[in-house]
């Protein structure tokens, strides 16, 4: 196994010097308050701009928004949006193989952290479509720049409200930089290990994803992981109002603003395939005619004719596999279908709201 030394590197140091100031340095009240205020607005930025507004896009969001999201997820230390969402779709486009990056198929420890220290070739990332990234320019900007907006949120803003109120500089750097992303980062990496391992799977048995309430209190909504894997385009993890979701809040918040729009949920899934049941039957030969359209997207799958043009664009990952079955056989797309990851009930839902009619016999 090939090791990055960056990364552990990286790690260990904000590890040891967090470790190092609780061990020689007194914690005081002002070191807790912005401790945990770097906590919160650097996980949102991970929460509710990286994972759902960008890996999933669950919701659109208007520049402002996607600036401060940007600005604070940049804070965490996980990377640029870009790179953390690229993985991010890979690790749902080929969920519980060996190709995903923080998969459980090589235990708790490697899901977890180890496969950060890994320099591992992943083959598929590079079928991961990421042009709606790619043509954001925030999105952009924030990649190329990461380095210097990530150090000034991180380190920057804390270390200026200490300086300019005379507070002890070096207890900054142990606990609101150090420690708080210390504390962030393996509450994050528990969803890739914990919610994959422990709780319960109410929404679907097709993968190993859990929804785990610890790891939601810690994730600020994360934790509902078996819900999020059944229906990843929602930018609810939680659904019930007793469920601890801030992230989901949040966002709702933002939109009764006026500052988001789009909300997707997974009733919009179901109520699209109800709509689909009401439309009209057409031949074989019509389907043909309809093929021979410029732009179109269609396949004939069990009976069914589906217009891919949607999956096209939205797929978490997938436009190149799905590109490959447009115009083939039946035949082809299945066994196609069968070699992917194994896909949920729900994505077979997803598939289902593509139909635009069945073949009728002539």
């Amino acid at each position: 196994m090939k090791l990055n030394y960056t990364s552990i590197g990286f790690i260990l140091f904000f590890h040891s010097l967090a470790l190092f100031g609780l061990v020689n340095f007194k914690i005081n009240m002002i070191d807790i308050q912005m401790t945990l205020l770097m906590y919160f607005i650097t996980g949102f930025g991970v929460t509710v701009g990286y994972h759902r507004l960008w890996a999933h896009r669950s919701y659109k969001a208007s520049y402002i928004v996607q600036a401060v999201l940007a600005i604070l997820g940049a804070g965490a230390l996980q990377g640029s949006i870009l790179w953390w969402s690229k993985y991010h779709r890979l690790h749902h486009n080929k969920s519980d193989t060996d190709d995903d990056p923080y998969g459980p198929q090589l235990g708790f420890l490697h899901s977890h952290i180890i496969w950060i220290f890994e320099n591992k070739k992943l083959n598929k990332l590079k079928t991961i479509n990421v042009s709606d990234l790619t043509s954001n320019p925030i999105v952009v900007f924030q990649h190329k720049h990461y380095v210097i907006i990530s150090l000034l949120c991180s380190i920057g803003f804390p270390l200026v409200y200490y300086i300019f109120n005379g507070y002890n500089i070096y207890n900054c750097l142990f606990y609101p930089v150090a420690l708080a992303r210390v504390i962030l980062w393996h509450s994050t990496w528990f969803v890739n290990s914990l919610a994959h391992t422990l709780g319960t799977q109410t929404y679907g048995k097709s993968g190993t994803s859990r929804d785990h309430f610890l790891t939601a209190l810690l994730t600020f909504g994360e934790g509902y992981h078996n819900f999020h894997h059944e229906f990843p385009y929602d930018y609810r993890n939680a659904i019930h109002w007793y469920q601890y979701d801030p992230s989901k809040w949040i966002i709702e918040i933002l939109y009764f603003l006026g500052l988001v729009t789009d909300l997707k949920t997974n009733n919009d899934l179901n109520n699209k395939i109800k709509e689909q049941q009401k439309r009209k039957d057409i031949t074989l030969n019509e389907y043909h005619d309809l093929c021979q359209k410029e732009n179109q997207n269609l396949i004939v799958y069990k009976g069914g004719v589906y217009d891919l043009t949607d999956l096209l664009k939205n797929h978490p990952g997938g436009y190149h596999n799905i590109k490959i079955v447009i115009g083939k056989s039946e035949e082809f797309f299945e066994q196609h279908f069968k070699e992917l990851n194994n896909h949920t009930h729900n994505a077979i839902k997803l598939l289902n709201k593509c139909k635009i009619c069945n073949i009728k016999k002539e």
